[in-house]
């Protein structure tokens, strides 16, 4: 069944663990391992305490303690972590020094005795295992991040047959409507519901002000902070200054201009529903990495783990990150080295990138920063500021790249941008071995709309309809404003009997859209082309075919949509 996406996330999915639980998992692999990554140290100082040592050995050896000083002080095992960090420190001297290739005694006696200290104190976590203070803190805060947001929205109106219109109407645009026809339903409902928004009629039988007495009781006494929206058949002052004094965030005089209540519905729950920022993780210690990404997933983000620098380019091809968090010191390739790699490619120039390390000196950090990165992040990192950080930077590039990429009017993307998602997308399913259809969508005589209402109701309609078109569809799927009246929509893994079925229920939803006009009212339709990945297996072909199903659609009488196949 192809469905919408849904960003709710009100409960951990059948079998998932809590993020507590799962933060613990990591911590304990972390613990039964430490003898794997001491013997694998072992072997490392072995190659290093020969009469010559070679500065390649001396150099992966010191990596590996660095990589378990991060790993250790992320797990909340502190005192490991300081005796792998005091050994890193030793080991980056000597090789600071550089001139000399015989790693003289007392460098020998020195960092032996750190290795000694950090051998006893990993034996002694691997056998007892056990957490302290620090971590279990980590673990509730971490819990603590976890998001619910929901659509759902509450219309409270006597008048049943103006209510349930409503409620019809904006359910079109894929909100979840609750009708209340009097203020008792409502108020118990209120007892354990938290709605996305309210939209309350001020009068009821009870009371010319009802409405906002009601909510004013409400707030009082939970003090939440539900956006709600004022409706009304009179605009008077009296009215206008009970509603924000009840909390009302708007105000509508009946009957409702619905494309501008539905912006505002929008507007105020944008940040419930908004597509979770992607996060990409490259670390090639994999517990740390997951343990990054459990905290940022209990967050609401989407996130991506690579443990083979290699494997980045395919990675940004099919993710498209919004930030990437990368470690600084990598075998085979340093961070900073990837990082210029990533920002030397024009569709990745502006992808802020945050390196995350043990190094706590600061003249090294700026110096990474300089050559490639956006910010810096010392380990370990406390869950509240690695979500703090990773959620401003990705919403600065996800503003900025809005602006590049999205047409003004409607916020779907531009027209060369979608044909260059298209060719991704198109690449992303031959490379994968999965499906993919191309439409087209052009509105009906809009021409007639703007020649008889205005420029202004011809974009609402536009408006209407990109705001539909997102809210039916999942967050998966792309959608651009192809030029004028016309739209074109990328849906990846999505099987073509099941895109006809979607798209053709929006189109049947969308032409009982009631748009109004001073005094009138007037409906729209829209007819759609589509093709599948199929029939025309390159970016170019599906493009071009995609509207000609659209001109077929439209010369078989408009309001419908159209499926060619090869011929």
């Amino acid at each position: 069944m192809f469905e919408a996406d849904k960003s709710e996330v009100d409960k951990p999915e059948a079998g998932q663990q809590p993020i507590p639980a799962q933060l613990q998992r990591l911590r304990n692999t972390f613990a039964g391992r430490l003898c794997d990554r001491l013997s694998e140290l072992e072997h490392a100082w072995d190659k290093v305490r020969g009469s010559h040592w070679q500065q390649e050995a001396l150099a992966h050896f010191r990596l590996l303690a660095h990589s378990l000083a991060g790993a250790a002080a992320t797990f909340g095992f502190q005192s490991l972590g300081e005796i792998a960090r005091t050994l890193d420190l030793s080991l980056q001297a000597v090789l600071d020094n550089g001139a000399e290739h015989t790693l003289d005694e007392a460098a020998r006696q020195r960092v032996g005795s750190h290795f000694s200290r950090l051998r006893q104190a990993a034996q002694s976590i691997a056998t007892a295992g056990c957490a302290d203070a620090a971590a279990e803190r980590a673990l509730d805060t971490a819990s603590d991040l976890v998001t619910r947001f929901h659509n759902r929205v509450f219309i409270v109106d006597d008048d049943e047959q103006v209510a349930h219109e409503l409620a019809r109407q904006i359910g079109f645009f894929g909100y979840d409507v609750t009708v209340f026809i009097d203020l008792n339903g409502f108020q118990a409902a209120m007892a354990s519901a938290h709605p996305a928004a309210i939209i309350m009629d001020i009068r009821f039988p009870d009371g010319p002000f009802a409405g906002c007495e009601v909510m004013e009781a409400i707030r009082s006494q939970r003090g939440f902070d539900v956006p709600v929206i004022f409706i009304s058949e009179h605009s008077g002052l009296e009215a206008r200054v009970k509603a924000v004094r009840a909390g009302g965030e708007a105000y509508f005089n009946k009957p409702l201009d619905l494309p501008r209540l539905v912006y505002l519905l929008d507007t105020f729950t944008s940040r419930r529903r908004q597509q979770p920022y992607h996060v990409l993780i490259v670390d090639d210690d994999p517990l740390v990495a997951e343990h990054h990404a459990t905290i940022l997933e209990g967050a609401g983000f989407t996130t991506l783990v690579v443990n083979d620098p290699t494997a980045v380019t395919l990675a940004l091809e099919d993710f498209y990150p919004e930030i990437i968090l990368m470690d600084l010191y990598m075998p085979g390739i340093s961070g900073p080295e990837l990082a210029k790699v990533i920002h030397q490619q024009e569709m990745y120039v502006s992808v802020p990138i945050i390196f995350l390390s043990m190094e706590d000196d600061r003249d090294r950090q700026l110096a990474t920063i300089r050559v490639a990165g956006d910010d810096f992040l010392t380990k370990p990192i406390q869950p509240e500021h690695l979500v703090s950080v990773v959620s401003s930077r990705a919403q600065r590039y996800r503003t900025l790249r809005y602006y590049m990429e999205r047409d003004g009017l409607t916020g779907a993307l531009n027209h060369t941008r979608v044909l260059d998602r298209l060719a991704s997308e198109v690449a992303r399913a031959q490379r994968d071995g999965t499906s993919l259809v191309f439409a087209m969508l052009d509105l009906d005589h809009f021409k007639q709309v703007n020649d008889s209402w205005g420029h202004h109701a011809g974009d609402n309609v536009l408006q209407s309809l990109a705001r539909m078109l997102k809210q039916r569809l999942r967050k998966s799927d792309v959608i651009g404003r192809y030029g004028g009246e016309e739209f074109a929509l990328i849906l990846p893994n999505t099987e073509v009997e099941a895109a006809f079925a979607v798209l053709d229920d929006i189109r049947r939803s969308f032409a009982e859209v009631r748009f109004r006009h001073d005094e009138s009212c007037f409906q729209v339709t829209f007819s759609c082309g589509l093709v599948a990945l199929d029939d025309f297996p390159d970016a170019g072909r599906l493009a071009m075919s995609a509207d000609e199903a659209l001109y077929e659609a439209k010369q078989a009488g408009r309001n419908r949509v159209v499926r060619i196949r090869s011929r």
